[in-house]
């Protein structure tokens, strides 16, 4: 007995994977409406107030805004979680910070 292609089954098999493949062009693409998480968020702006800020580079930091759009903050694609801060201070040529003496 010979088994035989049938469209019927290739039809159900699109439909079987079809939602999963938009699922993943949606979050992969970055096509979908992630924002941060509310707690990471209010993590953050506390970790903010303890630092010292002159040139205001973390004026973006409020706290009504989404932190994956905030400078210096990567949020995961998929999660939303804060994944990594960059907040090094870039010094003058010789990459010495100027001495308080």
């Amino acid at each position: 007995m010979e088994a035989s292609f049938r469209p019927v089954s290739f039809l159900f098999l699109a439909f079987l994977f079809l939602p999963n493949f938009l699922f993943f062009f949606f979050f992969c693409t970055g096509l979908s409406e992630l924002r941060c998480i509310d707690t990471e968020r209010h993590a953050l702006l506390n970790f903010k107030q303890h630092l010292i800020d002159p040139s205001n580079r973390l004026s973006s930091w409020t706290a009504h805004g989404d932190c994956c759009l905030w400078e210096g903050v990567v949020c995961h694609n998929l999660t939303g979680h804060v994944h990594e801060l960059h907040l090094r201070t870039f010094y003058p040529e010789g990459g010495f910070a100027p001495s308080n003496n």
